[in-house]
């Protein structure tokens, strides 16, 4: 159950990050998925983390986006801050 979770938050990070990679270019959702040749609703659902990008189409969505496929799978891998350790300020 903690490696479904675990890749669920991957998914919705990588999805953040397209979601703002998409908005930086001015695309909408349907002209993203024209420029990736896949349809609207697979965009949406790769945004709000339900899927992600096959490996085979990773690539593409770097170079449509102009990022390294690093920079995707830096975002989908990125740790969440540890809420145990945060530091809150002394008044």
């Amino acid at each position: 159950m903690f490696q479904r979770e675990s890749r669920k938050r991957a998914a919705e990070r990588l999805g953040s990050y397209l979601r703002s990679l998409r908005q930086q270019k001015g695309w909408t959702q349907s002209l993203a998925g024209e420029a990736l040749s896949v349809d609207t609703v697979t965009i949406r659902r790769w945004e709000l983390g339900l899927f992600s990008p096959s490996s085979n189409r990773v690539g593409r969505v770097a170079e449509a986006y102009g990022v390294d496929v690093a920079d995707l799978l830096d975002a989908a891998d990125a740790k969440e801050p540890d809420e145990s350790t945060s530091v809150l300020p002394i008044k």
